[in-house]
């Protein structure tokens, strides 16, 4: 092998490497303008996901604070003491009026709702319909036995 050989045999061989680093260096700008290409549009795609996520999200939090403030009010409701309305009141007193001069037993379970509307009824004895309660034993024996799960009045 001469020194002309030599030197052709690594001319050719520095041709054929620099043509592979140069391919590789193709390839490699091609697959990083690529890879950064997919990369933008993923993460386009994902924060676009993301913010149908969140609105997603925003709504039913919304939805659940609708959800909450109706249920605390119908718990204020079910809390609340209830009453009987001056319709309700005369329409009682109407039924009794037949029934007039008469005494009256109170009966209850020792709950504050039934006391509540327990006393509510002895004042429909205020009304005009004749019909007659003992108010101030019955009064008496709810401070003397509240604690009872029910009494009658006589």
């Amino acid at each position: 092998m001469s020194l002309q050989s030599s030197s052709e045999f690594w001319d050719g061989i520095t041709f054929w490497l620099a043509v592979v680093g140069t391919a590789l260096l193709f390839v490699s700008v091609v697959t990083g303008i690529a890879a950064r290409r997919f990369a933008r549009s993923w993460s386009e795609e994902k924060s676009e996901q993301s913010q149908r996520d969140k609105r997603t999200h925003e709504q039913s939090l919304a939805e659940a604070h609708k959800e909450t403030a109706r249920l605390k009010l119908e718990l204020e409701r079910l809390k609340t003491p209830r009453n009987l309305s001056p319709e309700q009141q005369k329409r009682i007193g109407d039924s009794l009026r037949p029934f007039a001069p008469q005494s009256t037993e109170v009966v209850y379970q020792g709950d504050d709702e039934a006391r509540r509307l327990g006393t509510r009824s002895v004042t429909f004895s205020d009304m005009p319909v004749g019909v007659h309660t003992n108010r101030d034993y019955w009064l008496r024996q709810i401070a003397i036995r509240h604690s009872c799960k029910a009494f009658w009045l006589k």
